[in-house]
């Protein structure tokens, strides 16, 4: 099982999203899904979805050294249905038991379980949210 044990891990995750210096191999569904939830949990559904697409996007281009004249990994499409599926999540009881939607940390909502069910966002309430691989 995965799991990110300290908000700090997540803000680094988040950090090296953002300054494009996360390795190709260690970028995984599962740190995409984190990012999004920590932009979630602490943007607006607007803010967030613009952050997360110009942090792909910068990431391909400075970090991968994709050329994005030449190729597009990036899907519009995708990126917008994983921000409101994420977005509805964290509205929801089962994204947040403490009552108080949207106000707990990532880390209090999250943990990641790959190897058994792709992705599943598990809140502290147990119930399994699985968001696909």
């Amino acid at each position: 099982m995965k799991k990110y044990r300290s908000e700090k891990a997540i803000l680094n995750l988040v950090e090296l999203f953002e300054t494009a210096t996360i390795s190709r191999e260690a970028w995984k569904h599962a740190e995409h899904l984190t990012v999004a939830l920590y932009y979630i949990t602490n943007h607006d559904i607007e803010t967030a979805t613009n952050k997360m697409r110009s942090g792909i996007l910068k990431l391909l281009r400075e970090g991968f050294k994709v050329d994005l004249a030449k190729e597009m990994p990036y899907h519009e499409t995708l990126t917008v249905f994983w921000m409101r599926t994420v977005s509805e999540f964290n509205a929801s009881k089962n994204g947040d038991s403490s009552g108080q939607q949207g106000k707990a940390g990532v880390l209090d909502r999250v943990t990641f379980q790959p190897e058994k069910f792709g992705l599943c966002l598990i809140p502290l309430s147990g119930a399994i949210v699985n968001l696909g691989e």
